[in-house]
Formats: structure tokens, sequence, C-alpha cells
């Protein structure tokens, strides 16, 4: 016998909603693995801006440095070492800072490194003048400023800081960039689960409905068999149904007494040996 038309549908939408739930699956682990990329951008972004604060927090400590030996040895005021004396308090720790925060990049590593000696070689000249001028030598202090040592230290400081403030600039660039790129992946993924469940329900709605339909076919073609079993057997003659093969499947009271067989009885078999026609 041919299968149903009903069970094939049936089928095909199983195999259609099975599919679209392991789409729904892949779905979910890639929108998973998106919005760990996604916080990981997020927070190098982050880093980066924190690494560029740094950079900028030691330039700065430095110009306060040299600015309060400056004035301290122009004006004779103790009060210029207050800017100097903060600020060398607090390099050390600023300098260690900037190095942890660029430590997982070699070309960071490597400027942080020149910028240690740069730092260490300016700081030796600014407390080198500052003991000369306190220890009533204002001259060879301020000799040993203008041999622009101390000066050439902190250009190169600029430009070492400068280039190092360039790196992250480059790096924050493409991290947003990267950023940008897996948000829109992020939102590309929630509207494709969005319209997977959709397509989840409309084909549950479909199964839904195929049963219905079947349930009710069902139904009619019991009534309609029932209906008929009614009518044939209440017919005078004898009547005796098959199926495509020839099989009996149905024999009405008359057709019963004169086969001398029970519908039970007869049921299933052939119509031949359940009624034989010989010719003469």
């Amino acid at each position: 016998m041919r299968r149903p038309a009903s069970r094939s549908i049936r089928a095909v939408v199983s195999f259609g909603l099975a599919a679209l739930c392991l789409l729904l699956l892949a779905n979910a682990v890639a929108r998973y693995r998106a919005t760990e990329q996604l916080l990981s951008a997020s927070q190098w972004v982050e880093h980066t801006l924190a690494v560029d604060t740094q950079i900028q927090t030691v330039g700065s400590l430095l110009r306060d440095a040299e600015t309060g030996q400056r004035g301290y040895l122009i004006s004779d005021q103790a009060e210029y070492l207050q800017p100097y004396q903060a600020a060398i308090r607090e390099l050390p720790a600023a300098l260690r800072t900037l190095s942890d925060m660029t430590s997982d990049n070699p070309a960071q590593v490597k400027s942080m490194q020149r910028l240690q000696v740069l730092t260490n070689n300016k700081l030796a000249e600014l407390a080198n003048t500052v003991e000369l001028y306190q220890h009533g030598h204002p001259e060879e202090a301020r000799a040993v400023v203008k041999t622009n040592l101390g000066k050439n230290d902190m250009d190169e400081i600029r430009v070492t800081l400068a280039e190092m403030d360039k790196t992250e600039r480059i790096l924050l660039s493409q991290r947003q960039t990267l950023r940008g790129v897996e948000v829109k992946e992020q939102t590309s993924l929630i509207l494709g689960l969005g319209l997977g469940l959709l397509a989840a329900i409309a084909f549950g709605w479909a199964l839904y409905r195929i049963e219905t339909v079947r349930q009710r076919a069902t139904v009619a073609i019991l009534e309609s068999e029932e209906w008929l079993s009614t009518t044939l057997g209440s017919i005078g003659d004898a009547v005796i149904a098959t199926d495509a093969e020839g099989n009996v499947r149905f024999m009405n009271r008359v057709a019963q007494d004169l086969t001398h067989r029970t519908q039970s009885g007869a049921q299933g078999r052939p119509l031949k040996e359940v009624f034989p026609i010989f010719n003469e």
C-alpha cells in the first residue's frame, strides 16, 4: 500500500523542524562565542584607553619635575620644589604601572625600557642640580642645565612617549573597528535566532494542523465505513467487498448464509477461496 500523503507531509515537516532546531542550536553557540569576543574586544578597548591615560600621566609628572627644578634654580624659592618633589615621589609607581600595562606588547616593552633609562638619567640630572644649588653652588647647578644634557633627555622622553601613544592609538582604532564588526555580527545572530524561533513556531503549528486534519479524516472514514457497512448489510442480495488484492473485507448476512462462512472467518481470505466460481 502507498503511504498516505498526510503521513509524508508530516515526515517532511518533522524533518524540517529537527533541522531548524539544529540550526537554532548552532546559532546560539555562535551567538555565545560572538558575545565572548565582543566582551574581549571591549575590554581591550578599555585597556588601550587606560594605557594612553597612563602615558599622559608619566609625561605630566616628568614635566612637573622639570618645571619645579627650573623654577627653583631661577627664583631661589623653595615652594617651586613642591611639584618637583611630588613628581619624583609618584614617578616610580607610575612607571611600574605603565610597564605592567604594556608588558603584552613587545614594541611597547622595548619603548618602556628606553623610557626607563631616559627617566633615570633625567631624574639624576634634576637631583644633581637641586643638590648643587642647595649646597651653595648655584652657578655649577646652572652650568649643568646649560649643557643641555637634561634637555636632550627630556626631548627623547617626549619622543618615546609620543611613539608609545601612537602605538596605543593604532591599537585603539583596530580594536574599536573589531568591536564594531562584532556588534554587527551579534546583531545578525540575534535576528537569525528570532527568525529561527518564528520558523520553529510555524513548523509546530503546521504539524498541529496536519495532525488535526488527520484525526478529522480518520473519524470521517470510520463514520463512512460504518454507514457503508450498515447500508450493505441491509441489502437483500449477497454482497462481498474485497480490498485491492482481492481479499475479503466485508460480507453481509445473505453472503454469509450463501457461503456458509462468518464475517470473522472470511475476513482477509482470498475471494476465490471464500466464494469459488465454477464454469460449467
